[in-house]
């Protein structure tokens, strides 16, 4: 509990774990900035860091990280820089740790824009589990996203120092990577009420009334329109609408673990490949009724919409038709 008595969320538990291991109280400061604006998922993580800090910790577009930060110290160095006269090397408590609240001083009319556009498909919490498993040499176990086992699962990012500060920059990396490569719910224009699917990543651009750098957002790979980011947005979709449980959704940190690896790697090919494994794992050739899983009917118009249909001669279907989204569905 915390000191108003109230009980603390597990991932709470965790980041005072986390933050306990670290022996410098400018290290904790750090980790606890990487956590909070890790943890607002409402938002790109660019627009939660100030604008001092965003151009020393992102890249010059603020597309991506910085590639100087590799590490959680390269991170520290830049996020706490204009404030490392202030700060001392005394340790904190896992009570002062607790204690402090502080916000993160961010661009507040961009931060409120963001909210009311954007929507993660999964909770911080959950977030927190994708990258414990993609960091992991396991292989997919539905206990691992579960968030009954939370802290059990993750407890071994604070067995020392050094764990815990890998942990929290694979964080900041896989929350970068998160918001360019992995789908959100956008409510903008049309779609202000219903909203809709959205691959995109964000880049700057100068306001030349203003004089200053403010967000855009941009089709993650070549434009909104382009063929690869429709393709890539809808077999995500598609995924998202099959898997709806958040420990299901391994295919989320399977994307953040390839591309940890490698930020070119094809993960329209590795979800492609994913979904192949999960039909063939159903058995739907000897299923029948309510044993045919999701993934079989789902994937299958999947391919509908990538390739088109034709019927002796006729097109009866249009390959990636702009029209047409997956949908939440109760039944199948």
């Amino acid at each position: 509990m915390n000191t108003r008595g109230e009980q603390l969320e597990f991932h709470e538990i965790a980041k005072a774990k986390l933050l306990s291991k670290l022996s410098t109280n400018e290290d904790k400061k750090a980790g606890s900035l990487i956590w909070e604006a890790c943890s607002n998922m409402g938002t790109y993580i660019q627009m939660n860091f100030d604008l001092e800090t965003r151009d020393e910790l992102f890249s010059k577009n603020w597309s991506g990280l910085n590639t100087e930060v590799n590490d959680f110290d390269k991170v520290k160095e830049k996020i706490i820089r204009k404030n490392v006269d202030n700060l001392t090397n005394d340790t904190k408590t896992l009570f002062e740790i607790l204690k402090d609240t502080k916000p993160i001083k961010t661009d507040n009319s961009n931060i409120i824009e963001e909210n009311e556009r954007f929507e993660s498909i999964i909770s911080f919490p959950n977030f927190i589990l994708q990258v414990n498993e993609a960091i992991s040499e396991s292989d997919e176990k539905e206990s691992m996203l579960d968030d009954k086992n939370f802290l059990k699962n993750i407890e071994i990012n604070w067995r020392n120092e050094e764990t815990s500060k890998a942990f929290l920059y694979n964080l900041l990396k896989c929350r970068v990577l998160f918001d360019k490569y992995i789908l959100k719910r956008e409510f903008a224009r049309d779609y202000k009420e219903t909203g809709k699917w959205s691959l995109q990543c964000l880049e700057s651009y100068k306001d030349e009334k203003r004089g200053y750098l403010k967000p855009k957002y941009l089709g993650t790979f070549g434009g909104d329109d382009d063929n690869k980011n429709k393709q890539l947005r809808t077999l995500q979709s598609c995924l998202r609408i099959t898997y709806t449980s958040p420990k299901t959704m391994h295919w989320i940190s399977l994307v953040l673990k390839n591309l940890m690896n490698d930020e070119n790697s094809n993960i329209l090919e590795v979800l492609e490949g994913y979904c192949k494994d999960k039909v063939n794992e159903s058995n739907y050739k000897i299923a029948r009724g309510f044993d045919l899983e999701r993934i079989v009917f789902t994937y299958l118009d999947y391919i509908l919409y990538r390739d088109g249909y034709s019927y002796r001669g006729k097109q009866i279907i249009l390959p990636l038709k702009d029209d047409w989204q997956f949908q939440f569905r109760n039944s199948i």
